[in-house]
């Protein structure tokens, strides 16, 4: 094989080998969280922890069996809706965390795990179900070949401490640029009051 395909190899493998190291990251931590708010309905013996189990066994489903390869945007529509009733699971009162979905066509493609993390992180730094008027609000639509989601929250009157393992916009942005090079945008507004998050990601 001359140099320069093999260089290009190399380069292919070491890009593959960072970007599943890099998803690797992504899975356990969410994990982690949703087991948090599973535990937390034991403690105070809801009988709503089983139904939140079901909906951990179909997030378990898709993390495990369905992320290896590009998944159907409806999948991970699916993911989403799944994370968000585990987390109001928590609650008596409702909170007001909100998935729009404007997309027809559910089968287009995209990478996994790439609209979770954006809902997760906004959850944690948005005090729902702590301060006041805590809100998320996350809209998902097309754009031509492309998905755009954008992530609006409050942000907490207390400052969120960062977690040992946790993830956060660094691991979203550098996925993107392996999958997408040149091909997505990541735009970030912070205020005082909210924070939002708006990702553009081609689709096939």
């Amino acid at each position: 094989m001359p140099i320069k395909k093999q260089l290009a190899e190399v380069e292919r493998l070491q890009l593959e080998t960072e970007l599943r190291f890099l998803k690797a990251q992504t899975s356990p931590h969410f994990l982690f969280n949703t087991i948090n708010n599973i535990y937390a309905l034991t403690l105070a013996k809801s009988d709503q922890a089983p139904a939140a189990l079901m909906k951990l066994s179909a997030l378990l489903r898709y993390l495990l069996y369905e992320c290896h390869e590009k998944v159907s945007l409806q999948k991970e529509l699916a993911a989403l809706e799944s994370y968000a009733d585990l987390f109001r699971l928590r609650y008596q009162s409702p909170v007001a965390l909100s998935i729009s979905n404007q997309v027809a066509n559910k089968h287009l493609l995209l990478e996994p795990l790439l609209l979770l993390p954006l809902l997760e992180n906004a959850v944690k730094h948005s005090a729902l179900g702590v301060d006041d008027g805590a809100y998320v609000l996350m809209d998902i639509r097309q754009e031509a070949h492309a998905i755009v989601a954008t992530v609006l929250n409050s942000r907490a009157s207390q400052p969120v401490a960062s977690e040992s393992g946790g993830i956060g916009l660094a691991n979203i942005r550098k996925r993107l640029e392996i999958l997408y090079p040149a091909a997505h945008s990541l735009s970030i507004h912070d205020t005082e009051l909210s924070f939002s998050v708006q990702v553009k990601i081609p689709v096939s």
